[in-house]
């Protein structure tokens, strides 16, 4: 984290909010936590740190604040931050790509937002994913915003959210649901 600044201070409506800078014991377990993967630039490049292409696809400031929220123990389980921290990586790169931005901050606006979902939706990405891409940036806005931090989700569940069935037995039943063999026991049938 070596181009950040000496106070973490965000200033997207002109409020400053100072936020601690994460610690080393804290940056080091995160890294470990994520281990390494391919940059999405280059699949035949030797895998790098994922924390390293986290600080170099976002802004120093959101970059510091995704090493306290990995850190955190709600996202104790090392395969929710492996997984989260390879959406960031993918809003990170479809911002660069399709919006121009060279580092991805807290800044996406609803109808961007609308864009992203569109793109993924012709590129044939499965309901789930994109509910879990959705998901892990929504998460990533509260923990800012619980930091005091002027910032507004731009995901909205009734433009944003797709509808999927989780699960093997997620479908819609013809009728009611009969146990076999109940109702031949008390005589109907």
């Amino acid at each position: 984290m070596d181009d950040e600044p000496a106070v973490l201070v965000f200033r997207p409506t002109e409020t400053a909010v100072e936020l601690p800078r994460p610690d080393a014991a804290t940056e080091a377990a995160v890294r470990r936590s994520l281990g390494r993967r391919r940059p999405l630039a280059d699949p035949r490049a030797d895998p790098v740190d994922r924390l390293d292409l986290l600080m170099a696809a976002l802004t120093p400031e959101v970059a510091a604040l995704v090493v306290l929220w990995l850190g955190g123990t709600r996202r104790a389980s090392r395969d929710t931050r492996i997984g989260y921290a390879d959406d960031l990586l993918l809003w990170a790169d479809w911002a660069r790509r399709e919006l121009g931005r060279d580092r991805f901050g807290l800044d996406l606006q609803r109808g961007e937002v609308t864009m992203w979902l569109t793109c993924q939706q012709d590129a044939g990405a499965a309901s789930s994913s994109i509910s879990r891409r959705l998901s892990a940036l929504s998460s990533l806005y509260r923990y800012a915003a619980g930091w005091g931090l002027p910032v507004a989700s731009p995901i909205s569940d009734d433009d944003h959210r797709p509808k999927f069935h989780r699960g093997r037995r997620a479908h819609i039943r013809a009728g009611p649901r009969r146990r076999p063999g109940r109702g031949l026991a008390r005589g109907r049938t």
